[in-house]
């Protein structure tokens, strides 16, 4: 099951890489939507808070599967 913590790592610690590796853009699932069994507006937030925070010079786009 996904927690707060591991959603917040998860993103980070991917836009880091993505920027360190020169990437100009990406895109992200909801990462714990599924098996993780989170909600979807509680992972938007968690995951919005983490790209605002980072994703200086890279274009994220988050994907969102009804």
């Amino acid at each position: 099951t996904a927690t707060q913590r591991s959603i917040r790592l998860s993103t980070s610690n991917a836009i880091k890489l993505a920027e360190k590796n020169g990437f100009k853009s990406m895109a992200f699932p909801l990462i714990g939507a599924g098996t993780g069994r989170f909600k979807k507006e509680k992972l938007l937030e968690i995951m919005q808070e983490e790209i605002l925070k980072l994703s200086n010079n890279i274009k994220i786009v988050l994907v969102i599967k009804d």
